[in-house]
């Protein structure tokens, strides 16, 4: 076994990855605490899917932040009340040294990007669990551009297509066979 397959089977490492992007409505969005609650509840139910082994987004850096801030008291891993407490929690980070944010946020604080990393892939239950990703979205975010990235989501959808194509293929031919004999 090559040391990339061990690596991508073990705990922290995965062979496959895709990313949700959101583009919200106005800059700044990204900042919000209702904006962030929802993205935080749409990691967790993303999280629970069959293929998900692991989640990153910057809701992981202001939870960090907002313990760290506080004593590091387990009550206040979670996502402060107000917006100046996130934007202060954003700018320490920043200025602290962290790069990791802009990973995971633009400049303008408009578009959240959510890591997804499956631990294996299988194509049906792939389709299933994208559909639900961008419905969830756009029910949590109806205003925002939901966008699924990556080489695994294209891949998911052209498999799709090639199926039902060859579906159809097949039940045409069948239906003019049947007419010429």
């Amino acid at each position: 076994m090559t040391y990339l397959l061990v690596i991508g089977q073990s705990q922290v490492g995965s062979l496959y990855s895709y990313d949700v992007a959101f583009e919200l409505d106005h800059p700044g969005a990204a900042k919000e605490p209702e904006n962030l609650r929802k993205f935080d509840q749409l990691a967790r139910e993303v999280k629970n899917l069959r293929l998900t082994k692991k989640v990153s987004s910057l809701i992981d850096i202001v939870k960090d932040m907002n313990q760290v801030l506080n004593a590091g008291d387990p009550e206040y891993y979670r996502i402060p009340e107000s917006r100046d407490m996130v934007a202060q929690l954003l700018l320490l980070y920043e200025n602290a040294g962290g790069v990791e944010a802009e990973k995971w946020v633009d400049y303008d604080y408009q578009r959240l990007r959510l890591m997804v990393e499956i631990g294996d892939y299988n194509s049906g239950e792939a389709a299933r669990e994208l559909r639900f990703i961008q419905e969830r979205g756009k029910q949590l975010f109806p205003d925002a551009h939901v966008l699924l990235i990556g080489s695994i989501s294209q891949f998911t959808v052209m498999q799709d297509y090639v199926t039902w194509g060859q579906v159809k293929s097949f039940f045409i031919f069948i239906f003019y066979t049947g007419l010429i004999d």
